[in-house]
């Protein structure tokens, strides 16, 4: 369906990467600027351009399973709650499986979840992505990054992966700030 490459459909593996900046060169070379301004450089080679592309799929995608990382997150609980998290030792006041879900629906009811939960002033919460296959399930991945994105960025302080009775590496624990009263 229209591949830009030769053989095989990947970039860098075919003829028609080898052919690229020449046949654009063909194409523009009787083209001149508009008056007073600049000519466009130079189209860039197509290994350059297939190793940008390949760079933002792999900053975009990661080929391992993201692991929920507790050092990236500033130190916003004490210690001893930290460790109660960790362990799996805090009440858990709601759980939503995502199992089965697109990740549009997926998106939808955490939203909805964590909203009704931080309204009614929940502060632990499960979530259960499961794992997917090879451990790399998309749901697993997304999460984090769905809980880093307003609104819920401003309902979560900590997420941390589940203690292996709430589900281990497939599940997570999801802890709410505080509502003041004032």
């Amino acid at each position: 369906m229209g591949r830009a490459s030769g053989k095989g459909g990947k970039s860098g593996d075919g003829p028609a990467d080898e052919e690229g900046p020449a046949l654009w060169k063909s194409y523009t070379r009787d083209i001149s600027p508009l008056p007073g301004k600049k000519a466009a450089p130079a189209a860039p080679s197509a290994k350059k351009i297939s190793t940008k592309t390949a760079e933002r799929a792999a900053a975009l995608a990661p080929s391992k399973p993201a692991k929920i990382s507790v050092e990236k997150q500033a130190p916003q609980l004490d210690a001893r709650t930290e460790q109660r998290l960790k362990r799996g030792q805090i009440a858990i006041e709601g759980t939503l499986d995502l199992h089965g879900m697109t990740q549009a629906e997926a998106h939808e009811k955490l939203n909805g979840f964590i909203k009704r939960a931080y309204g009614r002033k929940k502060r632990c919460l499960l979530v259960i992505t499961g794992k997917g296959r090879m451990g790399e399930g998309v749901l697993r991945q997304k999460l984090p990054l769905w809980l880093s994105l307003p609104p819920m960025q401003d309902m979560v302080l900590k997420i941390h992966p589940a203690a292996a009775e709430h589900g281990g590496t497939g599940a997570c624990y999801i802890y709410l700030k505080r509502q003041r009263d004032y």
